[in-house]
C-alpha cells in the first residue's frame, strides 16, 4: 500500500502553497532522533548528519519557498555545534530545530549542562531555533 500521489507530490504541495499566497515554508522533521536512536540503534549524531544531508539535497530545487532547518540534539555538545555550523554554513539552512525532550522512558530536557555549548552557539550566532512541541505518545509530558 502506498500514499496517494497528492500526498507525495512536492510540486503539487508547493503550487497549492504559492496559490494560497504562502511565501515561505519551514522544513524539518521532529522526533526523528529519538526514534532512530531507540528503534534503529543509530546515534543521534549519525541520524542528524544523515537527515540534514538528505534535507539539503531534497530541498535544493525549492529554496525560493522552502526554508530547511537543521535538526540535531543539543545534548550532543560540540558535535551538535559542528552539525549546526554545517547546516548553516555548508547547507545554507535558515535555522535549527530541536525536540522539547528526548527519550521515551527517561526523559532528557534541554536545560542540562550538556546543552550549554549548543545554547552558547545559538546565542552567539543569533540563529532562530524551532523547538518541536512534545508528543503525548512519547511520554505525555504536557
Amino acid at each position: 500500500m502506498s500514499a496517494p500521489e497528492d500526498f507525495t507530490n512536492i510540486e503539487l504541495h508547493l503550487q497549492v502553497c504559492r496559490d494560497a499566497g504562502i511565501t515561505h515554508i519551514m522544513l524539518h522533521q521532529g522526533m526523528l532522533l529519538t526514534v532512530a536512536n531507540e528503534v534503529l540503534g543509530m546515534t543521534t549524531v549519525e541520524t542528524a548528519e544523515r537527515h540534514n544531508e538528505t534535507m539539503a539535497r531534497l530541498s535544493e530545487p525549492y529554496r525560493d519557498i522552502v526554508y530547511p532547518y537543521g535538526y540535531l540534539k543539543p545534548h550532543d555538545g560540540k558535535a551538535a555545534v559542528r552539525q549546526a555550523e554545517r547546516c548553516l554554513d555548508e547547507y545554507g539552512f535558515k535555522g535549527l530545530a530541536i525536540d522539547t525532550s528526548y527519550g521515551t522512558t527517561d526523559r532528557v530536557f534541554n536545560h542540562t549542562p550538556e546543552t550549554y555549548a549548543f545554547w552558547e552557539f545559538v546565542y552567539d550566532s543569533e540563529v532562530p531555533v524551532y523547538i518541536q512541541p512534545s508528543m503525548l505518545a512519547y511520554g505525555g509530558e504536557l
